[in-house]
């Protein structure tokens, strides 16, 4: 199975995208409404919140779309068999199953060349590939801006030395943040 396989078309990658962006900024407005409607929401519940709404974007972009199961007809809509009488057997096994069961055929008859004509337009350009581009650019983009940022961060903190703390309660100030342990404070 190559590349080809497993990626969607192009028009099955732009739905997912509007479906993700949709419904994962309907979650971001939800998660932003609920940390503004609740201040003294811990931080640790806030960050697990913003990480929820991250996951969605992704999971909803990425996650298999639901099957479309067609509903069956109403029981007096339903159509009767057809009956094939039982004296001509053999008339009915050269007749083409089109008029054996009373349906019209799809099939064009024999001896006609009847093909589909192509576009007369030509080929159409589309906005969607570019787009689609733009997108990828941006979140790659966007992922090293972050890992850039981690790793200064990392460094940061590793180089950072103890502040000297002279009459500052580190207990009484974890407890008033709701923080469960005392913060290395540098």
């Amino acid at each position: 199975m190559g590349v080809e396989g497993i990626l969607l078309p192009a028009a099955g990658c732009a739905a997912r995208l509007a479906y993700a962006a949709l419904w994962g900024g309907l979650f971001i407005a939800g998660v932003g409404a609920v940390c503004r409607l609740v201040p003294r929401l811990p931080a640790n519940a806030r960050a697990s919140l913003w990480w929820l709404a991250c996951l969605k974007l992704v999971f909803d972009l990425f996650w298999a779309a639901p099957l479309a199961l067609p509903l069956l007809p109403a029981p007096a809509a339903r159509l009767a068999p057809s009956f094939v009488p039982a004296a001509a057997p053999a008339a009915a096994a050269r007749a083409p199953i089109a008029t054996v069961t009373g349906a019209k055929s799809v099939l064009p008859p024999k001896g006609s060349d009847k093909r589909p004509t192509p576009d007369a337009r030509g080929p159409r350009l589309s906005l969607l590939p570019g787009l689609l581009l733009f997108w990828l650019v941006g979140v790659t983009l966007s992922l090293l801006t972050a890992l850039g940022q981690g790793i200064h961060l990392a460094r940061t903190v590793r180089e950072a030395v103890p502040a000297p703390l002279a009459g500052v309660d580190t207990n009484a100030l974890a407890a008033a943040l709701g923080l469960r342990h005392d913060p290395r404070i540098l």
